[in-house]
């Protein structure tokens, strides 16, 4: 089949990750892939250039109307039989091109997860839905969400989580990570925004840090850009630190592209997020036998079970999160040894390429 996987550009996010990955799965499995975005960032470029190498088309536009008529054009010049398009603007495009005659069959995946009864901007983002043969949710927060303001979706909706590199993400006992018993070394690999909450994180560190005595002290090393409509975040992060008397509590890196480099060196992985869908970094994490200490947010507590593979928080309280960091560390080596095998075991059992391109397959079978 002749596919069309449609999205705003290849940065270094979760719903790149992921749709460059079912690229992958699905030209393996011997469909005609092509990729289409409209910004030219390319960090995920190099997967798609393997052989055997998939076509990136990048549009050409100057302005609202001049993209929906690119992507317009685009899909009549390309005649596709199945568009799959991942996030807001993707998928409207999409919709109102294929409402125009695009002559595809469609599918569109949400890749966050809602909070607020939706606005009139959201209902017309869910109305337009309407012109999918399938929505692909990757969470079932945001199944649970779309199942109660869009019920007219209800026979379209299936949920399909994401999917991480086994292989390439091997477990490493979490043990061995630092071999440093003074110090535990958490890792974050997200957005610098306020959605990953890290102000109350860096409020958390300090309170840790005024009232840990002997305990060992707690490092994190956060990788990923600051997000440029959140510009400031990082600033008040660091100077919650300075205040607080921790500078160095949260040491700032760049995006990396090798992550499992970044896993095998941490103790364990903290998501603090106010709202996630299907969090790729702790998809990643459990892959790479790793702990994870995240707030209740999203499809978290469905990837993390409390007290066995990890330990999840109330993300909007300070004193939730100091408290994990004190269960974390009041842990053995051989109960942190236990977490990470547990993560790595409920990986391989849910989030596997295999389960991922089949759930997908059998979607495309039936458009």
């Amino acid at each position: 089949m002749k596919i069309v996987l449609f999205i705003d550009s290849l940065t270094s996010g979760g719903a790149q990750r992921q749709l460059t990955c079912l690229a992958r799965l699905l030209t393996g499995q011997g469909h005609d892939v092509s990729v289409l975005v409209y910004y030219d960032k390319a960090f995920f470029q190099a997967v798609l250039d393997q052989k055997p190498k998939i076509p990136v088309h990048l549009l050409k536009w100057s302005g609202q109307f001049s993209r929906l008529f690119e992507v317009w054009k685009f899909m009549r010049r390309e005649r596709p039989q199945l568009v799959i398009s991942f996030l807001h603007v993707p998928n409207f495009l999409s919709s109102l091109v294929r409402i125009c005659g695009g002559g595809f069959n469609l599918i569109v995946s949400e890749r966050d997860n809602d909070l607020k009864a939706p606005n009139l901007r959201v209902k017309c983002r869910l109305w337009m839905h309407r012109a999918a043969d399938f929505v692909v949710p990757n969470s079932h927060a945001q199944a649970a969400y779309l199942n109660h303001y869009a019920p007219f979706l209800k026979a379209k909706l299936s949920v399909i989580s994401n999917c991480v590199d086994l292989d390439f993400l091997a477990a490493t006992p979490a043990v061995e990570k630092t071999g440093d018993c003074d110090c535990l070394k958490l890792v974050i690999l997200a957005r610098i925004e306020e959605q990953k909450n890290g102000l109350r994180l860096a409020q958390a560190l300090c309170a840790y840090e005024k009232t840990r005595g002997d305990l060992p002290r707690i490092d994190v090393d956060w990788y990923g850009r600051e997000n440029h409509a959140a510009q400031g975040v990082r600033s008040a992060i660091e100077e919650q630190l300075r205040r607080s008397g921790n500078p160095n509590g949260i040491r700032f890196h760049d995006t990396v592209k090798d992550v499992g480099a970044v896993y095998r060196l941490a103790d364990a992985l903290c998501l603090p997020s106010l709202h996630e869908g299907c969090a790729n970094v702790i998809c990643e994490a459990m892959a790479s036998g790793l702990p994870v200490l995240a707030s209740d947010a999203g499809d978290n507590a469905y990837l993390v079970e409390d007290g066995s593979n990890g330990f999840i928080f109330d993300g909007l309280s300070v004193e939730s999160i100091v408290n994990t960091f004190r269960n974390f560390v009041y842990m053995t080596d051989a109960q942190r040894l236990e977490f990470g095998r547990s993560s790595r075991l409920r990986a391989e059992e849910m989030l596997s390429k295999e389960r991922f391109v089949q759930e997908w397959n059998e979607l495309i079978e039936v458009v």
